[in-house]
């Protein structure tokens, strides 16, 4: 390595560094809340029920549950099995620092459940120890094309500028850091292979791509890089296509490796589900192929990449400096076509702006691909002149700064996790933490891009999701309260209904954010005995401002039930709010309640 190479590795301990004092200070492993949260208590829900109870089916949540009892989102799948609705990849990246943490809460005492301070503190370990191998291997790459001062300013911008700094240290546990690595080290044996195919690298790299794509399936377009790696111009994708069949052995090899990787994922799918393949997110894992948001995705003031990360969008303008070398001109093609499909389907997911968040997070692994076009415009601009030298390199160093700070607004909140708007970014733009006005310029984005005319929500009190201790929808991803009101005493379809009186008047209730003004929504429900129980309500969160009713029902066809249907219109003030929808029986005599249905028009 020699002294030359100081910088870059500097860079990476000054890194490493910044996350463990950040780590540190806000005392993250002493905060459940701070390691497993949201999406990671699926990524992380394998472990404790396969190592410590040896049960995938989730039965001990029933017998223990004052410790299991809210860690857990599960499905209910028509045999009546629980399933994690996430891939496992993330609970094998987990699992070495999980039985650090297991058996140092058994040397010490702690609860070994999965959820003490021993398995938080490894968890944490393991996001720095992956962040730090993913810098490493793609210090490694850059040292190859690139001076050290070059790899070490460009390690440095993809950190500090990005949101890859806010997922390394406050949600270091989501998966982003983990793909980071995955996409670093994927690369590297990519170019190791491309230059000596042998065993040890094509089982690698069918190793790593197993683990990105068991991870985040839709990282599996990385696939592209390997297929178009070192085809410099469209000519020699014969010369491709001859060297791929020429090394057919190793090729099968990793692609045996690969499927190895993803084979637990799929025997747990089979044996909860009886099926190899399961869309697990149901009706949420929606794609619009058709309506891909790319402008918004890469410019809008809500999550535009380019807004929150604008040194990302100097990577993607340096591309052409790749062609500027023949040793790097074989990373133009390759980078090109999988920033083509990666934005196109990172962009068509139902919410394309990835729910509460800082920026586009679904971009972040990619910024390990981008990295190399960054360090080649990096390196063209500073051979050039000192006229065009110190400007440029201004400007990047301003755009690294800006989204350097750009974290610690999100960190104050003065950049929303989601409802980010022109007024409110620019009432944002320069202070640390959000003004007194802030609040009003926000724009809350529609939820419902997959609930559209002719569509609806139906609840028929049969699915139970037992992680939430909700009745589920048959269609979409919506949860109504009421399971302790269940009966089985009567029902309009299926065995179930819920019964409601004075004791228990309320149930099938559910909340609707973010409705639009002028939104139209026709809410049925059967009901029994038909002789007007009860009622429908639709309300806002203040009562006051808005409160709709219908107690009264005409008879459902070929049935003793009868049906009542309220309509509702979204009023101007009620924009971009919640409403909450139930039914309701103050009285003393019982009634049964089915099929509560919810569809909505547009106007």
């Amino acid at each position: 390595m020699g002294k030359k190479n100081l910088y870059s590795l500097i860079t990476i301990v000054v890194i490493t560094l910044t996350v463990v004092y950040t780590m540190l200070n806000n005392n993250m492993w002493q905060n459940e809340n701070r390691v497993i949260f949201w999406d990671v208590k699926s990524y992380y829900a394998y472990l404790p029920a396969i190592v410590i109870h040896g049960d995938p089916n989730f039965n001990f949540v029933e017998r223990f549950p004052e410790t299991y009892g809210d860690k857990y989102w599960l499905e209910v799948v028509d045999n009546g099995n629980k399933l994690v609705i996430t891939s496992m990849g993330m609970s094998m990246l987990y699992l070495p620092f999980f039985l650090m943490g297991h058996v140092t809460a058994l040397l010490t005492g702690f609860d070994a459940t999965g959820y003490t301070y021993p398995y938080f503190a490894f968890m944490l370990l393991g996001s720095v120890f992956y962040l730090t191998l993913g810098l490493w291997f793609l210090r490694k790459l850059l040292l190859n094309y690139y001076h050290d001062g070059v790899v070490a300013a460009t390690l440095a911008s993809i950190f500090f500028g990005t949101n890859l700094l806010w997922y390394s240290t406050f949600e270091a546990t989501m998966s982003h850091v983990y793909s980071f690595a995955l996409f670093a080290a994927f690369i590297w044996f990519t170019r190791q292979w491309h230059t000596e195919p042998d065993w040890r690298s094509s089982v690698l790299i069918g190793l790593i791509y197993g683990l990105i794509t068991v991870v985040r399936p839709t990282n599996a377009v990385i696939a592209l890089f390997f297929v178009f790696f070192s085809i410099g111009k469209p000519g020699e994708i014969f010369q491709k296509a001859a060297f791929f069949l020429r090394n057919y052995k190793y090729l099968i090899v990793l692609i045996i490796t690969a499927i190895l990787v993803l084979a637990p994922q799929l025997i747990y799918w089979k044996y909860i589900t009886g099926h190899w393949i399961v869309n697990s997110y149901g009706d949420k894992g929606i794609f619009y192929f058709d309506n891909p948001q790319i402008f918004n995705g890469l410019f809008s003031y809500r999550k535009g990449l380019f807004v929150y990360a604008p040194v990302i969008l100097v990577a993607f303008l340096s591309l052409p400096a790749l062609l500027s070398s023949r040793t790097t001109r074989k990373y133009f093609i390759p980078i090109i076509f999988f920033s083509a499909a990666n934005i196109y389907i990172i962009l068509s997911w139902w919410v394309w702006w990835y729910g509460g968040s800082f920026g586009l997070r679904a971009f972040i692994e990619s910024f390990a691909m981008l990295a190399i076009p960054l360090a080649a415009g990096i390196d063209y601009l500073w051979k050039k002149k000192t006229l065009i030298r110190i400007p440029a390199m201004l400007v990047i160093a301003i755009f690294v700064l800006y989204g350097l700070f750009a974290n610690v607004q999100y960190y104050y909140g003065a950049i929303h996790w989601d409802s980010m708007s022109k007024d409110a970014f620019w009432d944002s733009f320069g202070s640390r933490r959000p003004s007194a006005n802030f609040y009003n310029l926000i724009d809350p984005p529609n939820y419902k891009q997959n609930f559209t005319i002719n569509d609806y929500v139906l609840c028929n009190a049969e699915k139970i999701d037992l992680g939430r201790n909700k009745f589920k929808s048959t269609s979409k991803v919506f949860f109504f309260d009421g399971v302790e009101q269940i009966s089985t005493e009567r029902a309009f379809s299926g065995k179930n209904s819920i019964l409601l009186n004075h004791e228990q008047p309320f149930g099938f209730t559910t909340k609707l954010g973010y409705v639009l003004a002028g939104e139209r929504y026709d809410i049925s429900v059967k009901r029994f005995p038909a002789d007007g129980k009860g009622c429908i309500v639709a309300q806002a969160q203040d009562a006051n401002l808005w409160y709709q009713t219908q107690s009264a029902g005409v008879p459902a066809q070929n049935s003793e039930w009868e049906e009542m249907v309220l309509t509702v219109v979204i009023p101007d003030f009620l924009n971009g709010q919640e409403i909450i929808v139930y039914c309701y029986n103050p009285l003393d005599e019982n009634a049964w309640y089915d099929d509560i249905k919810i569809s909505i028009e547009r106007r």
